[in-house]
């Protein structure tokens, strides 16, 4: 593929720190190989990035003058963002990468969550319960109500409704973690049956579906993941206080 350079009149950031990233790495015992391999990503890339923006500059209403890369659309901006990550990643230690992957999590938590993760941060699990619905004999054949838990009133949490979707949101974020039951909850569970909306699925289970309620306990602690997040935060709040 031909190296075809952007037709702006400087290179963005991105791609300035890419080049010097292609030069230190020629610099290096053995970099010949990486700098060679560092070019070819940075031709594609440049090529790639080109077309787009010669598509974007022809696009009905679009002048004949580029300008800067901040002037182009959003579409622009998101391909700028996306080589300034493939820039960082050429130079970026473990630590720094952990550091990218907690503020990517962390801006789609809500207050609320966070408190969930403080209140599971001692390592003990905490009472979940889920509720089915069934036949008299067989398996569940569909859940009406998933991750009801007694850490919403321990977290202090403001929307108690939502703990459901908390949980769920903080699992599919990798967060926390379902384990099996404990007999050691056994009053916790008998609490989190009680509950208002776990009563509510189980009479919509027997009332309107006409299907057996079926209740499966379980416990909710947080991953590791979940625990490196925290382990981070309480480090850096000594840090500071130090």
């Amino acid at each position: 593929m031909s190296d075809r350079r952007l037709p702006l009149r400087r290179a963005p950031l991105p791609f300035r720190l890419l080049g010097s990233a292609v030069r230190a790495a020629g610099s290096l015992p053995g970099g010949d190989l990486a700098a060679r391999g560092a070019r070819e990503t940075e031709s594609w890339l440049l090529g790639e990035l080109a077309q787009r923006l010669d598509g974007l500059r022809h696009e009905p209403g679009a002048d004949g003058d580029a300008g800067d890369v901040t002037d182009l659309p959003p579409q622009a901006d998101a391909i700028a963002r996306f080589q300034g990550l493939l820039a960082v990643s050429l130079n970026q230690r473990p630590e720094d990468a952990r550091r990218y992957l907690f503020d990517r999590i962390v801006a789609q938590l809500v207050p609320d969550e966070a408190r969930i993760i403080a209140a599971l941060s001692d390592g003990e699990p905490v009472a979940v319960c889920h509720v089915g619905a069934g036949m008299r004999v067989g398996p569940v054949s569909r859940w009406v109500l998933e991750n009801a838990s007694t850490v919403g009133k321990d977290a202090g949490v403001m929307l108690l409704d939502q703990v459901p979707n908390y949980i769920a949101h903080l699992r599919l974020l990798g967060l926390v973690q379902l384990g099996g039951p404990s007999d050691a909850l056994h009053t916790r569970y008998e609490i989190l049956e009680t509950d208002a909306r776990v009563r509510g699925a189980v009479a919509m289970v027997d009332n309107e579906l006409k299907m057996r309620p079926r209740l499966q306990r379980g416990t909710l602690v947080l991953s590791e993941l979940g625990q490196a997040l925290w382990r981070a935060c309480e480090a850096s709040a000594i840090e500071h206080d130090g």
